[in-house]
């Protein structure tokens, strides 16, 4: 078998005839989206946006498309909303393109959309409101590379929020105040990693990976019924159609020894960034990022299967569901700052490149499902944010978080003060992240009038939808916080301007 290098940095792989008839055959179903109209290559935005404009749900359902804004290359990034405008419809947020390499997930979407036109299927859109959002990168899905125009990976920025493309669709998403919340990716089967496993290397052999979030500050009940409910249910359909799936993994070596990585902890990607927010949340990958057209009917039946069956399960269980949202936005779970992943062992089935065939591999595995807290604080009332910019306060306002403003007065608080901080040594996705220690520290906090007069003191409520996600935000030492990402400056045996205020 042939590997090449791409001029993007992965692997292009000419997959095997037999390994695809053998294991990954296109199913005999007749696909009417944009990338099956005959063409070589996959749809473009303009592709989609047609394909929206055209689109018509059925009588009497509500339809419309709106625009978020401009991408960096400035190409007008389309979302639609389609389904029950009733208060009391359930929210579905379903979302694609966020890496553009990732095709399958957008035809994905767009063949979802036809399948909802389906009798068995156009009764839940009585009950549910879809926002439906293909392309979130729609300069780096033109150019079927993984990154943004200007080079960041729009999957590590929605803490941050560097590219112009996140905080419109931030602004967006926190807008409609979803209940469920699924984002469509591929996955890349032949690694560079996994050709260093085996005698002749290995590829990943699964249809379908769920990313779904481990993080602490994610309720524990949300957390499990995400799991246990959404995601077991989607196996179960996928086990119906012969489509074989997992739990998302990666492999890496540490210290000269291979492991896996399972699950999700990281607020700066949508599977935990959204299930910060109180929903259902999972991050879908379907085998394909490398394998061009190869088995691409299939990777677009995976994806639309998906996202029907938890449309479909949403709408079957909404009580059940509603009632697990209310209790996770009234948890009160303590401020778990940071945690660690124990280590296990897991057997996963692999491609064996040497026997083309499967193979069970064992190897020590760290999933973030099972993680467990390192350090740990009361979880506050409220955080205070001394003298924030504008810049700081539209992006807090794009992550849908509400503040009031305070100028005066005087608070019981604890502070952080640094007790050391380095800089990393290069750049990541836009920043220079640092690793700091702070000790907390109990104070009276005294707010005189702002540095300038464009500046404001924000008494940011933990009383609020999106709460979990202030202490990703505003406890330094979480890995994607505002200081650790570089947007708080952090200076040594210093206070920051960021301060706890408790119950």
């Amino acid at each position: 078998m042939l590997f090449l290098l791409s001029a993007c940095g992965g692997l292009m792989v000419p997959q095997s005839d037999s390994l695809t008839q053998r294991f990954y055959p296109d199913p005999d179903v007749r696909i009417e989206t944009p990338a099956f109209d005959g063409r070589e290559g996959f749809s473009s935005l303009a592709d989609v946006r047609s394909f929206l404009e055209k689109y018509e749900p059925g009588p009497g359902l509500p339809y419309r498309i709106e625009e978020l804004g401009n991408s960096q290359k400035g190409q007008s990034i389309p979302i639609a909303y389609l389904g029950s405008e009733s208060p009391d419809a359930l929210r579905i947020w379903v979302m694609g393109g966020l890496h553009g390499d990732e095709p399958g997930g957008w035809e994905g979407i767009l063949h979802f959309m036809n399948r909802l036109k389906e009798p068995a299927h156009r009764a839940w859109l009585k009950e549910v409101r879809l926002a439906i959002l293909p392309m979130a990168n729609p300069d780096g899905c033109n150019a079927l590379t993984r990154l943004s125009a200007y080079g960041l990976d729009l999957n590590r920025d929605q803490t941050k929020l560097l590219a112009p493309e996140t905080a419109l669709w931030k602004t967006a998403y926190n807008a409609f105040k979803p209940e469920v919340a699924l984002d469509m990716h591929e996955f890349r089967p032949y690694r560079k990693d996994y050709l260093q496993m085996g005698t002749q290397g290995m590829a990943a052999y699964h249809d379908v990976c769920f990313l779904y979030s481990g993080n602490l500050n994610v309720p524990d009940e949300l957390r499990r019924y995400t799991r246990e409910s959404f995601v077991a249910r989607a196996e179960d359909w996928m086990d119906s159609l012969g489509l074989s799936h997992h739990d998302y993994f990666t492999t890496e070596e540490v210290k000269g020894r291979r492991q896996i990585n399972q699950g999700s902890v990281h607020a700066r990607s949508s599977a935990s960034h959204h299930a910060l927010t109180n929903s259902i949340s999972s991050l879908i990958e379907v085998r394909g990022v490398g394998l061009g057209k190869t088995a691409f009917k299939r990777r677009v039946l995976a994806s639309s299967s998906v996202i029907l069956c938890y449309v479909g399960h949403a709408v079957k269980h909404s009580e059940e569901l509603r009632a697990v949202l209310s209790r996770a936005n009234r948890a009160s779970n303590p401020a778990v700052v940071q945690s660690t992943r124990p280590e296990n062992q897991m057997r996963v089935t692999m491609i064996d490149l040497a026997k083309n065939d499967t193979a069970s591999v064992r190897l020590p595995i760290r999933d973030a499902f099972r993680s467990e807290p390192k350090l740990v604080r009361e979880r506050p009332a409220a955080y205070v944010l001394m003298n924030s910019t504008a810049l700081m306060r539209d992006k807090l306002r794009s992550l849908g978080i509400d503040w009031t403003v305070l100028n005066s007065g005087r608070r019981e608080a604890e502070s952080y003060r640094v007790l050391s901080v380095a800089k990393d040594a290069f750049d990541w996705e836009g920043v220079r992240p640092i690793e700091l220690e702070t000790q907390v520290e109990k104070i009276s906090l005294e707010l005189s009038p702002p540095e300038n007069s464009s500046m404001e003191h924000l008494l940011i409520s933990m009383n609020q939808k999106n709460a979990n996600l202030l202490i990703e935000l505003f406890e330094p030492e979480a890995s994607n916080s505002f200081v650790r990402l570089g947007l708080i400056e952090a200076l040594p045996n210093r206070e920051l301007p960021i301060y706890r205020i408790l119950p």
